[in-house]
């Protein structure tokens, strides 16, 4: 059910048109010639349940257009909609093809300048491998490309990609719209944050961070005597937009590359170096005791930040440099951020 049309040859957008002005349409249909773009058969202009304005074949005959749910009509209504209110070039129902002539169909296609958007609305079940094949196609053709898929009971524990942007969205019938549950926004305003780049794909690869030693004070096992032992890096980047803690074990190297012999001497920090665990029955790199060298393992490190991350304890570095993700600092987990939020899969919208 498109909502596009060819009026007297001319394209035109059912959700441009007033009430008014689309009730004065149904009025004229016998009159002038209203086609669909897709088969060139007559086009009749209707109303949704939803209130969704399109129009639907007058004789469908030989026509390959699939029909789509009111659900589907009216978030496609409302992605195109928001596209054009940010001044972007809007087409429904835009037929392309990649170079080596396979066709694809979007929903919304969008345009402004040089870049080129394509937006679908996937309210019925799709295989993934059926998602893919269509997105690769937007991509041989130079195109992004964002999907909308209905919310459904989930495994919560999602695996993003960069190369396939999806997001779950969801009908409310109180006020006839829909929302993105994962950050809790109207459909209309992920739209418009996104072709203001409001939607990042984070953190990125190179980025600038600050790492700060994070250190345990604690009395030896086997001399008694304090010493300080580092419990791993709180890393984070200029905003704090970003911020975790990397143990000990995850930045090992890093974290002995940091340490100089005066920062030992300081804070009584042992050496950092491979020495042999009866525990784990081979060597790694890992803290000693300051004064008899006594080796303290990497389980019993996650045990005692564990601790304090639990209690949500303020941690304090005692020394900071810069350094770099995915080179220096491992690259953690990404996923898309909306306003430089990660945002949550929930059930509370």
């Amino acid at each position: 059910m498109p909502l596009r049309a060819l009026k007297e040859g001319q394209p035109i957008h059912a959700y441009n048109l007033s009430q008014t002005e689309w009730l004065q349409l149904k009025e004229q249909k016998k009159g002038i010639t209203l086609q669909m773009p897709c088969c060139q058969n007559r086009a009749i202009p209707k109303t949704s349940k939803l209130g969704t304005q399109f129009f639907a074949h007058g004789r469908r005959g030989d026509c390959t257009s699939e029909a789509e749910s009111k659900e589907h009509l009216l978030a496609k209504s409302i992605i195109a909609q928001a596209c054009q209110d940010e001044g972007w070039e809007v087409t429904t129902e835009y037929q392309g093809e990649t170079p080596n002539k396979e066709r694809w169909i979007a929903d919304v296609y969008a345009k402004k300048n040089k870049a080129q958007l394509v937006f679908e609305v996937q309210w019925s079940p799709q295989t993934e491998e059926l998602t893919r094949q269509r997105q690769e196609r937007y991509q041989f053709s130079g195109i992004r490309s964002a999907w909308f898929v209905k919310e459904r009971k989930r495994n919560y524990y999602k695996i993003e990609e960069q190369g396939l942007p999806y997001f779950e969205i969801k009908y409310h019938e109180e006020n006839n719209n829909f929302s993105i549950p994962k950050y809790n926004i109207t459909l209309q305003e992920f739209i418009k944050g996104m072709l203001n780049k409001e939607l990042t794909w984070f953190p990125q690869k190179g980025m600038e961070v600050e790492t700060g030693l994070v250190t345990l004070s604690i009395p030896c096992w086997r001399c008694k005597e304090i010493t300080q032992v580092v419990a791993g890096l709180e890393v984070k980047n200029q905003t704090e937009t970003f911020k975790e803690f990397y143990n000990f074990d995850e930045v090992s190297e890093t974290i002995r590359s940091m340490i100089s012999h005066n920062i030992q001497q300081k804070y009584n920090i042992g050496t950092i170096k491979k020495r042999y665990s009866k525990t784990m029955q081979q060597q790694y790199l890992s803290n000693g005791c300051y004064h008899c060298d006594a080796i303290y393992g990497n389980f019993f490190l996650r045990e005692e930040i564990l601790e304090l991350l639990v209690c949500d304890a303020d941690l304090y570095p005692i020394l900071t440099k810069v350094h770099h993700l995915g080179e220096e600092i491992p690259l953690p987990y990404q996923s898309w951020h909306f306003q430089e939020k990660r945002g949550t899969y929930n059930d509370s919208i």
